[in-house]
């Protein structure tokens, strides 16, 4: 019959070269598919998510990419998640291989899982990672179980003690702060009435500050005092314009190998973070030769200082006191090392990298919080003219004198005031907006559930903080957690927008009380609502103390001698750039005496 068929045939049809290559091209695409299929993300339930970076392998890091791109920061797109879903939880896709991490944007719920349930949350790998491969052995690179941890951060254990910060760190910071106003009143005069860029300028002040306390810099070999030197032997120093809205510029100074070692090194941690892999992120940029020159200059300047320190340690013996961070940390290395019964190893890289995360921490988190300061004092102009007059009244004989308040008074002094306009500057323009951090448990968090080794971004800013919250008013607190809802009402507010105060609106009131003894005294309320801009719970950060004592002195010094002069409309912008902290991209000042109101 015409239809008939022998199998044999089609089976000696398959059998030739042709239809053997078809099949091994169809079975190598169907393997492809399903390798395909098993690198895309896999959601969690019921978290929201955008669908769209779903459906391919790089899941959400093209949009960071894309914000990376026009200049802005990419961990803020992880609060911008939580604003399209307009949910207070939404998890995010982070390339290939890697689990859906999710982001937490409420205060309260936040809070709780670092001040109740610390122990549940680890460090998390990538966030080691992200510093392990510049800082490997430092504590910020370990994991909390890592034998070396605890000695290793037992070596900083003096360097936030009250001591230290007032006997050493505060007299640092003070002298260097007068050399700014040396600079800026050099700077002033030369700008002619116009606006000038102060980024820069505060980024020496933060060096020269965090290298003093470290190091007990002589201040003849401090970037601010080259800088002064440099710009006073130019006759016109500035290039002035024409237009009062425009800005005038000066010239840089040649930052010194260990501000540049600072700047690498820091800039390194930060694009780690938004690359698909974090350790080959490192594997190949520190064979890049600034990388290399950074890791170089970091030991071999640090190594010069610990020499010092150790030198004065073996002269002075038991009479030896300490001048500096790296003298307390020379001496805690020394003493660990008689407990133990071995030799003390001064230049190990634990010492220096310990010593030079001092250094990275204190400089550029400062920088980046100051910089917004002068921004907002500038803004708000009412703010200032209160705090200046404030500061007068508080040390009224060196106002009466035309003299700088007293380091000795100022660093005793407590000024409400003072307090709640850097707490609002650090609320609106936290230098990070989210910290990172993984699960060691299941968490249910407002009705969703996070599973195990789940990476965690907890919002510091964004709804709540910086905005309204999107916990449905009605049924919000019954999806809080046990321990949320013990310990409710422990806040003024749980949620900005609850207040009097607009969440996204520079108000430094919101944290000021009346006293309790009637008065009509204002105090200072830290509990007046959502903050965590240094973290809290058993991984607060590290150099709190620090911070706060170097913001109200440079603060304080920097108000008392100038006026920060409302900018023009055009010059006056709030857009940032990203590196290991958020700072804005443009800090103009216009400056004038504050002598001459």
């Amino acid at each position: 019959m015409a239809n008939d068929y022998n199998p044999a045939d089609l089976l000696a049809g398959v059998d030739t070269v042709q239809a053997k290559s078809l099949l091994a091209a169809s079975g190598v695409a169907l393997s492809l598919y399903v390798l395909y299929r098993k690198t895309l993300p896999t959601p969690l339930p019921g978290i929201p998510y955008n669908e769209q970076s779903a459906k391919r392998i790089m899941g959400d890091i093209p949009h960071i990419k894309a914000k990376l791109e026009r200049g802005e920061g990419g961990r803020t797109y992880l609060v911008e998640l939580l604003t399209k879903h307009a949910a207070p939880v939404a998890q995010f896709f982070m390339g290939p291989t890697e689990k859906a991490a999710v982001v937490i944007g409420d205060f309260r719920e936040v809070q709780d899982m670092m001040m109740r349930h610390g122990k549940d949350l680890a460090k998390g790998q990538k966030n080691a990672d992200s510093w392990h491969g510049v800082m490997p052995a430092h504590f910020i690179g370990m994991d909390d179980e890592d034998p070396r941890f605890k000695s290793a951060k037992a070596l900083g254990k003096d360097l936030m003690t009250s001591s230290f910060l007032h006997e050493v760190n505060a007299p640092a910071s003070y002298q260097k702060v007068l050399n700014i106003v040396e600079l800026w009143q050099l700077k002033s005069a030369a700008a002619n009435n116009h606006a000038f860029d102060a980024g820069m300028d505060l980024g020496y002040l933060t060096f020269d500050i965090i290298m003093a306390a470290a190091a007990n810099l002589d201040d003849k070999d401090t970037q601010l005092r080259s800088y002064i030197q440099k710009l006073g032997a130019i006759q016109n120093p500035a290039t002035v314009p024409s237009s009062k809205t425009e800005v005038a510029q000066f010239p840089a100074d040649e930052l010194t190998d260990m501000f540049k070692a600072l700047e690498a090194i820091g800039v390194a941690v930060s694009g780690s973070l938004s690359a698909p892999s974090i350790k080959l992120f490192h594997m190949f940029n520190n064979r890049k030769a600034k990388m290399q020159k950074a890791f170089y200059d970091r030991d071999t300047i640090l190594r010069q200082y610990i020499r010092n320190a150790v030198k004065r340690l073996h002269e002075d013996g038991d009479s030896f006191k300490p001048a500096s961070a790296i003298d307390f940390i020379v001496m805690r290395e020394a003493a660990a090392a008689e407990k133990e019964g071995r030799e003390p190893d001064f230049y190990s890289d634990t010492t220096i990298q310990i010593a030079f995360g001092y250094l990275l921490g204190g400089q550029d988190s400062t920088h980046a919080t100051l910089s917004y300061f002068v921004k907002r004092i500038g803004a708000a102009q009412d703010v200032q003219t209160k705090l200046r007059e404030t500061l007068r009244e508080t040390f009224p004989d060196a106002y009466t004198r035309r003299e700088q308040p007293p380091l000795s008074e100022l660093v005793k002094a407590h000024i409400p005031y003072l307090d709640a306009v850097i707490e609002e500057v650090l609320r609106l323009d936290a230098p990070t907006p989210v910290v990172m951090r993984q699960t060691k448990r299941e968490f249910k968090v407002l009705g969703y559930t996070i599973p195990r080794y789940t990476t965690v971004l907890l919002g510091l800013k964004g709804p709540t903080y910086t905005a309204p919250g999107y916990l449905p008013e009605k049924v919000g607190e019954a999806l809080r957690s046990e321990s949320s809802r013990k310990h409710a009402g422990t806040m003024g507010v749980d949620d900005w927008s609850k207040s009097a105060f607009p969440p996204g609106e520079y108000i430094p009131e919101r944290w000021l009380k009346k006293s309790e003894g009637g008065g009509g005294e204002l105090t200072f309320d830290p509990k007046a609502g959502p903050f965590l801009s240094f973290s809290t719970g058993n991984r607060v950060c590290w150099g709190k103390r620090l911070a706060y004592l170097e913001l109200k002195l440079v603060a304080t010094v920097l108000v008392w001698n100038f006026v920060f002069n409302r900018l023009p409309s055009n010059l006056e912008d709030w857009e940032y750039v990203e590196d290991l902290f958020i700072k804005p991209k443009n800090s103009l000042v216009h400056l004038s005496s504050a002598w001459d109101v």
